[in-house]
């Protein structure tokens, strides 16, 4: 990943669409959008709510946080 990417990490659509909104702001800069699935989703609603962050941005969605780690994100 180059030193001016930014990685953003969130939970909600409207955490997504601000990377979406940066990177169109700032496109000389590239904003990695990464969408982690909260606790309180259970694991039948996380297919859904996983293609929900992706289609509002996500690059990249995880089921927990602690999977937001350069090995986690790029193996």
């Amino acid at each position: 990943i180059p030193i001016e990417t930014v990685i953003y990490v969130g939970d909600t659509s409207a955490d997504m669409l601000a990377v979406v909104a940066a990177q169109k702001a700032d496109p000389n800069r590239q904003y990695l959008g990464v969408g982690v699935i909260p606790p309180h989703i259970t694991s039948a609603e996380e297919m859904d709510y996983g293609a929900m962050l992706q289609n509002n941005g996500a690059a990249v969605v995880c089921q927990r946080v602690l999977m937001v780690t350069p090995d986690g994100l790029f193996s």
